[in-house]
């Protein structure tokens, strides 16, 4: 069984934050209910949280159907942030290797990642305004 996550971005900024998503490896969008593309072109007004605090689902391949070498690699993709001019504010990369999942950023005083386990995992990224 592939593993799933939940994925939901808080926007604390005082202006709207718009993401891409990219770097998808051994990710499965469109398919399995996971849907990556989700996070393309994705504008959050400020203080609101999308999807919802319930996340958009993702899914990693299967490794077991030989179609792609996934079981020797990780699996990731990366949510870039853009700020009110579509400047970048930065990225976080989502990983994950044998159901475990991590996260990192390039900037986590700006960008925090989550990562909560329990009946299921829920990663939160929370956009932070800046200068704080």
């Amino acid at each position: 069984m592939a593993a799933t996550a939940f994925v939901a971005i808080i926007n604390r900024q005082t202006d709207p934050i718009t993401t891409t998503v990219g770097d998808q490896i051994c990710m499965q969008d469109g398919s399995g209910g996971s849907n990556l593309s989700y996070f393309n072109n994705l504008r959050i007004p400020p203080s609101e949280t999308l999807p919802s605090s319930a996340g958009q689902k993702v899914v990693v391949k299967d490794w077991d159907t030989g179609l792609d070498n996934c079981v020797a690699s990780d699996s990731k993709f990366t949510i870039t942030v853009l700020g009110r001019t579509n400047i970048p504010i930065g990225s976080v990369s989502i990983f994950e290797r044998y159901s475990d999942w991590w996260a990192t950023s390039t900037d986590e005083a700006l960008l925090k990642p989550d990562i909560a386990v329990g009946n299921s995992v829920v990663i939160t990224v929370t956009v932070m305004p800046t200068g704080s």
